[in-house]
């Protein structure tokens, strides 16, 4: 009885820890939570000179390496420093208290940019916190169909954002209520719009942005828990 050859697979230097896991597809990088999969079955790999194991899934519909939702490239240092981030303590309609993290790109203020520029690294970015589009009920700004593990550390003068596919992490101002409250929940609801957002927006400024971008599907989002210590080296922000 013939054997059908396994499909091969990108790399696995290229393959984020959620392609390598299952949660996103192994080909173009789309999050799999929630949508059809395939199962390309546990395969074993060697990375500097350990023995891994990987579950790699791909999209139900055919994908391949440079389509045009392939590969999509994790944050620079140059991004990281840019990235603009607005630290929300909010209540859920029950009354509980939650922790959220917008992270935007911002707009410039003289000159203009590309949109789907924009779209495609914040899409990384996305990507390489495990967030999935989010599901905006009118009561939370924000409520992920994900968990992410420990994308988020506390430290003395604020906090860390972790991705994967680089060492970099982005450091958050301090914010010592909003701190308090994460540390106590243990979690943290981070949400990543697609367009460009004022580093000087308004409260109200950012509650339209929200709505809007949530209305039209361009909000991503995942719930992460808190890691007990920093990991990574982090970029201050200018």
């Amino acid at each position: 009885m013939p054997v059908k050859a396994r499909q091969p697979l990108p790399p696995l230097p290229e393959l984020t820890d959620a392609q390598r896991r299952g949660a996103d597809c192994v080909f173009c990088a789309t999050p799999l939570r929630n949508r059809a999969s395939v199962d390309l079955g546990m395969r074993r790999r060697t990375e500097q000179g350990q023995q891994l194991t990987i579950h790699p899934r791909r999209c139900a519909a055919a994908c391949r390496p440079g389509s045009a939702s392939a590969a999509l490239p994790p944050p620079t240092p140059g991004l990281i420093a840019q990235l603009s981030a607005r630290t929300t303590l909010d209540r859920t309609g029950s009354g509980r208290t939650f922790a959220s993290l917008l992270i935007t790109h911002p707009a410039p203020q003289f000159e203009s940019v590309d949109p789907v520029v924009v779209e495609r690294l914040m899409l990384g970015v996305a990507v390489t916190l495990g967030a999935v589009p989010a599901v905006l009920p009118t009561v939370v700004p924000g409520r992920a169909p994900s968990f992410s593990v420990d994308r988020v550390s506390l430290v003395s003068a604020g906090a860390l954002v972790h991705f994967d596919g680089t060492p970099w992490s982005m450091r958050i101002a301090e914010s010592p209520g909003w701190s308090r409250v994460v540390a106590s929940l243990g979690r943290v609801l981070i949400v990543v719009g697609l367009d460009e957002l004022s580093p000087v927006a308004s409260a109200a400024e950012v509650d339209e942005y929200i709505e809007c971008a949530g209305a039209a599907d361009r909000l991503y989002a995942t719930v992460s828990s808190v890691a007990d210590r920093r990991r990574r080296a982090a970029l201050r922000r200018p």
